[in-house]
């Protein structure tokens, strides 16, 4: 009767849709009687509208080591969203030698609900030989300045949980 009651369960496994398994995985995640927020990522969005997933990974990696958090690959079921923002990125010449290469970034949180409850923003002026990889320069810079926003944002998210409690 045990091993009838094993197969058939495996069984029932096979036909769960996702939704069901998130929904299944979303009534396993309560802690201490709260509930612990799923956070989708967004594309990063340019200053010109034009948007790339290319740093969403990385975004994902740094906040899956946030214990007050979990995040989802599934939109729908987001309480949070994080939406990285390129603000600007300039190059202005110096002198024949060097330019000035300027970068804004800007990291909003947004509830469900289209509230905008928190955001960091980080900007840097860095002075460059004309001569070096300006693309390269402006990756780690951008990855740089996301990284110190994200620290910022989840930062002022963990005091607003910790008065909300």
């Amino acid at each position: 009767m045990l091993k009838l009651f094993s197969i058939l369960s495996a069984f029932c496994w096979l036909f769960i849709t996702p939704a069901k398994a998130d929904s299944f995985l979303l009534s396993r995640i309560i802690e201490q009687e709260s509930i612990i927020p799923l956070v989708f990522i967004k594309d990063l969005e340019y200053y010109n509208h034009t948007k790339t997933a290319a740093f969403t990974q990385r975004i994902t990696d740094k906040l899956s080591l946030e214990p007050q958090i979990i995040i989802t690959d599934n939109e729908a079921m987001a309480d949070y969203y994080i939406v990285p923002q390129l603000l600007q990125s300039k190059m202005a010449p110096l002198n024949q030698d060097t330019s000035r290469y300027s970068m804004s970034v800007k990291v909003e949180l947004w509830s469900k609900g289209g509230i905008l409850i928190d955001s960091a923003t980080q900007n840097r002026y860095i002075v460059i030989e004309n001569n070096e990889n300006t693309q390269e320069i402006a990756k780690k810079l951008l990855i740089k300045l996301l990284d110190e926003a994200l620290t910022e944002l989840m930062f002022k998210f963990k005091e607003k949980q910790t008065a909300n409690s």
